[in-house]
């Protein structure tokens, strides 16, 4: 998922020339404190080094931006790898960076791939377009290799990008090349159409667990830049990066359209939105949430979060205001960290809380503040949808589970403190609440590995896709 300032629309990635509608939420101001809607980025290294939490893992390095708003992964592609920084999204499909053809139609800063360099590179006749609210990117459909952390798949797909559109210049230019698109796309299901980089490497490296997990340090809302930003692991997790044990989640069916049957997207049941210590706002019947590592903020229906506001009136009166002009509900800055928590009950009625320090952020008007959770009314069919994104993810480390149908949640540690996770074991994995690994689509191999990680930058931008 992709939000261009913060105005978003939703697009089928693997639809063809699939063209959407804008959904605009009207923000014109630049939220700031925890993170900023319009990230300027620099260009960055990336340092190989061992974790010592888990035996025989290579990781990359993962650097946060604009107070732990934006992450990137550099990956390899082609042969030999040419290395390109790209958006970490779990609510995307088909990964995508600039051709050479692309020049000055890309921006001036990004990384530009060289067909003619790579031994793996084939070229379809198949041609894409992919559009965003306020902005699209235009190419051609590809596969090569893809490597990243000790890992490859030989025969990825991508969409070679000719042409970008200014909107999206503007986001890119001095922060990254693309996007690495992570989403569900019906798990391991044999009999739909993979685009996701995450479903090629589990294919090709059979002996990995068919999962990730996803750990974004929080301390780094309070740094422009912090180069212990974050974590991916393929295959396992870091117990030093979380506390306790996991809370797992089925998914919750919610597709894009009829080219996949199951679920496109990392989406769990919500059940209700609510505040601690007083009441619960039921969410609308059949209520799914994507949990969305590229997205920033946190958003629910028009309704519920009139209802929510509401709510907060019975013993703080008055204490969020809305904002026409921004589509936002205001908050005086004195009241980050005194406000109770918010709660979002999933899945089977599971709380999980999220601080005011994380749900108020500031508006850029000195001691007006704003409420980062935002109205989005969004259908598919019957299923209203709601989005978790990265002030979420700051505080819960996340596994995202292809085998089992589920995605995972720990307390996450503070990037200061080790952790004291609790080991993840197979028998865990299997009684978390999804249909089990030997349930799960056909694997030639059940010789799973926890296996290597990889730091990756993640952003809090997306592309819904």
């Amino acid at each position: 998922m992709f939000f261009l300032a913060i105005t978003s629309t939703l697009a089928a990635a693997h639809d063809t020339n699939f063209v959407s509608g804008p959904l605009s939420l009207g923000i014109s101001m630049d939220l700031q404190h925890v993170r900023s809607t319009e990230p300027k980025l620099s260009r960055r290294s990336i340092i190989t080094e061992r974790d010592p939490a888990l035996s025989s893992n290579a990781s990359l390095a993962l650097t946060s931006f604009e107070s732990g708003s934006s992450y990137f992964a550099t990956v390899r592609i082609g042969t030999p790898g040419q290395l390109f920084s790209l958006l970490v999204d779990t609510g995307s499909a088909l990964t995508w960076f600039p051709s050479t053809s692309c020049d000055s139609n890309c921006g001036h800063m990004s990384q530009e791939f060289r067909s003619d360099l790579s031994s793996t590179f084939l070229s379809t006749a198949s041609s894409r377009d992919i559009h965003y609210g306020t902005g699209y990117v235009r190419g051609r459909l590809i596969t090569d290799a893809i490597e990243w952390a000790g890992f490859s798949a030989k025969k990825q797909p991508f969409l070679l990008v000719s042409e970008q559109s200014p909107e999206v210049i503007a986001i890119f230019n001095d922060t990254g090349d693309g996007i690495l698109g992570l989403t569900y796309q019906d798990g391991l299901n044999s009999t739909t159409s993979h685009e996701t980089v995450i479903y090629s490497i589990f294919q090709e490296n059979q002996n990995l667990l068919p999962l990730f997990s996803m750990w974004l340090n929080p301390s780094s809302v309070t740094k422009e830049r912090d180069s212990n930003g974050g974590k991916l692991i393929i295959g396992g997790v870091d117990e030093t990066l979380y506390n306790g044990n996991f809370t797992f989640i089925p998914i919750f069916p919610v597709a894009v359209d009829g080219s996949v049957a199951g679920s496109y997207y990392w989406t769990v049941a919500a059940r209700s939105i609510g505040i601690r210590g007083s009441v619960s706002v039921p969410a609308v019947s059949a209520t799914a949430v994507i949990i969305d590592s590229g997205t920033s903020g946190m958003f629910v229906d028009e309704s519920t979060l009139r209802n929510l506001v509401l709510a907060f009136s019975v013993n703080y009166p008055g204490v969020f205001q809305f904002d026409p002009a921004t589509n936002l509900y205001m908050v005086s800055c004195k009241l980050v960290g005194k406000l109770p928590d918010i709660i979002f009950n999933l899945g089977n009625n599971i709380p999980f809380p999220i601080s005011s320090a994380n749900y108020i952020v500031g508006s850029g008007v000195p001691g007006k503040c704003a409420l980062y959770i935002l109205s989005k009314t969004d259908t598919r069919g019957a299923v209203t949808v709601w989005i978790l994104g990265s002030v979420f993810l700051q505080s819960y480390y996340a596994i995202y589970d292809l085998g089992n149908q589920q995605v995972g949640f720990a307390s996450a540690a503070d990037g200061n403190t080790p952790g004291k996770g609790t080991p993840l074991t197979l028998e865990s994995l299997k009684a978390g609440g999804g249909v089990g690994v030997t349930d799960a689509a056909p694997r030639t191999s059940k010789a799973y590995a926890v296996g290597w990680s990889v730091y990756v930058l993640l952003v809090a931008w997306t592309v819904l896709v």
